[in-house]
């Protein structure tokens, strides 16, 4: 029997009423008409009441549904519960009372669970796998989320004060104003507090969020901490380190891998360009995939220019990347060699660094070590190579030029490259005492600055023997003129002369001067002293009679070793005497004059050779030497001579061939021109000088057929306008030809600087 129920729908069974009824048979179905009144005691006496009077189930009631179990389940304390299960440990259970309504699902692990707690009082949704743990709580004081992690647990809360976090402090409730900041007091009250008074801090630097001033002093501070010396730098973990140390003073040259600019092949490898001035042209990359060199660079020919490598760090900066699968990082290292035209010597390997940074370009510091002592010819060239020490399966790519310049910074000095011959780094300089004059002697690093001791052979320092000399000297003595008679006496630093006494008077002032003048009669010629009262001052003359001789001789012991002398005519006039120097050899006997001067036709003649004008001349003449030993003054002699042409053109006619300026003032005296092939017929050969576009000759300039200069001209130049200004325009035109062959034209101009 089939009975079909349909939602929203009632149905009544009347007694007297009768109802079709259909059955199953087993192959089909079949209709019978059944009383209703039939019907409804039927269905009394085969269905058991599952209800109390009061409308509660009568016990618990299940129904199988395919193998899923619907269970109402009543516990008689005004509870009631709807269960939905497999039999197993999945199920779906709602139970309601009164004042709750709680929905719990279970899945196939009885620790994993979900509940609704439907309570007015303390409403909660909670998830739990057995360890991980959740719930959101709502109740008449506020509302809550609960965490655990099955270890720690948390929970936020909140409620009309604010929010709650672990039951630890309390956030406000309310936004505060703008600037602010949250802050605590330590008991798990946090407020809105202005920024002024909250303290930040960066390690052990602290300052304020309000006033950036005092973390900037503290910043400063940290920053210019005495704990570093000036030659150390921050690092990037907040510790101090020291830069590396690279040879030579003025700090160390840089040198640029130009990848686009080929040296050739060198030593059987293809090598690039390494040079001082960086090319930044299109991207120039090499990439390999196996051990060996990605690429090498060569300084040019005669580059570095230096006789020894000091000793100290290079430092590459390369930009690398690396692509390929596996997690092991390529290693790379930089070498370097020198290279002396037939042979490659290694000067230093670096050590092997990883590129870490995958297929992202990045910028990679690797070092090299150069050791003490390598000697270098001028010649030498330097070679660097990027090499691949174990590539991991990767293909490494090095980038060269464009945004991507790779370099090494040398120990080669970018300051003073040498001092006195000499390159290393440091230098010392001492002291000796050796060679005969003040020297300076360089080798390995050291300079010795020599000061030799002073001798008859040495120009040096006085030693401290020759000082106690020197020091042990005569002090200066005092003169003094006690007495009228009797012997001159010297008594410590005084020397006293008597004031000797004739009969008539003193000769002598107190003073030691003379009193009046004093001749001493020699063969009737005279030897007068003048004294300072005398006419003439204080002089010595010497007098003679006319034309004679009078000298002045010097002497060693009573050898003569020098003479001047005053000899010739002394008529006055244009001739006068001549005054002489004369020198002799130790025996006293006359070598030579060594100079003389005497008067002669109204001038000084010197050394009976050339005689001196009488006058000086005009600004800018010097002194020449003309016929007869005679000297005159004479304006400067200028020459100018400028081409026109070149050697192997045809010369045309035409104005302006060449155009030059003045470089100084001159007076025009003569003019030349020449040819460096003649023509062989035809029209003379003519040239016109021009100064600022205007002719200075009269009769042109010419060159005759088969000649090559004007000198030899039928017809010579002549000059209209001689005064040549500074910085005039000079053009050179040429108005005449013959057969068109001439060649190489120059034109010269002569005449004294104006």
């Amino acid at each position: 029997m089939e009975i079909n129920q349909y939602p929203l729908e009632s149905f009544s069974f009347q007694d007297e009423d009768y109802y079709d009824i259909d059955f199953w048979t087993g192959s089909g179905y079949q209709t019978k008409k059944i009383l209703g009144s039939v019907i409804k005691a039927g269905i009394l006496a085969a269905v058991e009441n599952i209800y109390n009077a009061d409308g509660t189930l009568t016990g618990s009631r299940a129904v199988n549904i395919d193998g899923n179990i619907l269970s109402f389940i009543s516990n008689n304390q005004g509870e009631f519960e709807v269960i939905i299960g497999n039999g197993t440990f999945e199920f779906s259970k709602f139970s309601q009372t009164l004042a709750q309504i709680f929905i719990e699902i279970q899945g196939s692990i009885p620790s994993h669970q979900m509940n609704f707690d439907l309570n007015p009082v303390n409403t909660q949704l909670t998830i739990n796998d057995g360890v991980n743990y959740a719930s959101l709580q709502i109740n008449g004081v506020g509302s809550a989320l609960n965490f655990t992690d099955g270890i720690t647990q948390y929970r936020v809360e909140a409620n009309e004060q604010g929010v709650v976090v672990n039951n630890a402090y309390l956030l406000p409730n309310a936004d505060g104003i703008a600037g602010q900041v949250i802050t605590t007091d330590g008991f798990g009250n946090a407020t809105w507090q202005n920024s002024g008074t909250t303290i930040v801090s960066w390690g052990d630097i602290i300052g304020t969020l309000a006033d950036q001033t005092d973390l900037q002093a503290a910043l400063d501070a940290k920053l210019n901490d005495p704990e570093g010396i000036a030659s150390q730098y921050i690092r990037g973990d907040g510790t101090l380190g020291n830069f590396p140390i690279v040879g030579g003073g003025g700090g160390g040259s840089v040198y640029y891998f130009n990848g686009n600019t080929s040296q050739g092949i060198i030593n059987g490898q293809t090598m690039y360009e390494l040079s001082k001035v960086a090319q930044t042209g299109a991207a120039a990359n090499f990439t390999r995939s196996t051990t060996g060199t990605i690429a090498s660079f060569i300084t040019d020919i005669n580059e570095p220019n230096q006789l020894s490598v000091p000793a100290g760090i290079w430092l590459f900066e390369c930009y690398l990347s690396e692509t390929g699968a596996g997690a092991s990082f390529p290693t790379i290292q930089c070498v370097i060699e020198k290279w002396d035209g037939t042979t490659i010597t290694i000067l230093g390997t670096g050590i092997a660094e990883e590129i870490t940074s995958g297929s992202t370009k990045d910028l990679y510091t690797l070092g090299v070590t150069i050791p003490t002592g390598i000697t270098f010819l001028a010649t030498d060239r330097i070679v660097v190579k990027v090499d691949i020490a174990n590539p991991q399966g990767k293909t490494i790519t090095l980038y060269t030029e464009d945004s991507s310049v790779s370099s090494v910074t040398t120990t080669f000095s970018n300051g003073i490259s040498s001092l006195n011959g000499l390159m290393p780094a440091t230098q010392l300089l001492t002291t000796g005492t050796s060679g005969t004059d003040f020297n300076i002697s360089s080798s390995v690093d050291t300079h010795t600055f020599n000061i030799p001791i002073s001798s008859a052979a040495n120009t040096g320092k006085l030693s401290n023997t020759d000082w106690s000399n020197f020091d042990g000297k005569q002090e200066p003595i005092t003169l003094t003129t006690t007495g009228t008679s009797g012997a001159a006496t010297f008594v410590g630093t005084t020397l006293n002369v008597p004031n000797y006494s004739t009969t008539d008077t003193n000769i002598y002032n107190s003073d030691g001067t003379l009193i009046l003048d004093r001749v001493v009669s020699m063969n009737n010629f005279g030897l007068t002293f003048n004294g300072a009262g005398g006419t003439n001052g204080s002089q010595i003359n010497i007098s003679s009679a006319a034309n004679r001789s009078k000298a002045l001789n010097f002497q060693v012991g009573t050898s003569l070793r020098w003479k001047e002398q005053v000899s010739g005519a002394e008529i006055g006039g244009d001739n006068g005497s001549q005054f002489a120097m004369q020198y002799y050899d130790d025996a006293g006997v006359l070598k030579g004059t060594a100079f003389s001067i005497s008067r002669t036709n109204g001038a000084f003649r010197l050394n009976n050779s050339y005689s001196l004008p009488l006058s000086g001349g005009t600004t800018g003449q010097v002194l020449t030497s003309t016929t007869l030993g005679l000297t005159e003054f004479q304006a400067l002699p200028i020459e100018i001579q400028a081409a026109a042409s070149d050697e192997t053109t045809n010369l045309t006619i035409g104005t302006s061939k060449v155009t030059f300026r003045l470089p100084k003032a001159m007076t025009l005296t003569a003019v030349r021109a020449s040819l460096s092939t003649a023509q062989a017929a035809g029209s003379i050969f003519t040239i016109d000088i021009n100064q600022n576009g205007v002719s200075v000759l009269g009769t042109k300039l010419t060159i005759d057929n088969n000649e090559k200069t004007s000198t030899t001209a039928a017809t010579p130049a002549t000059i209209v306008t001689s005064s040549l200004t500074d910085d005039a325009e000079i053009t050179i035109d040429i108005d005449q030809v013959g057969t068109a062959l001439a060649k190489g034209l120059k034109i010269t101009l002569i005449g004294t600087r104006a």
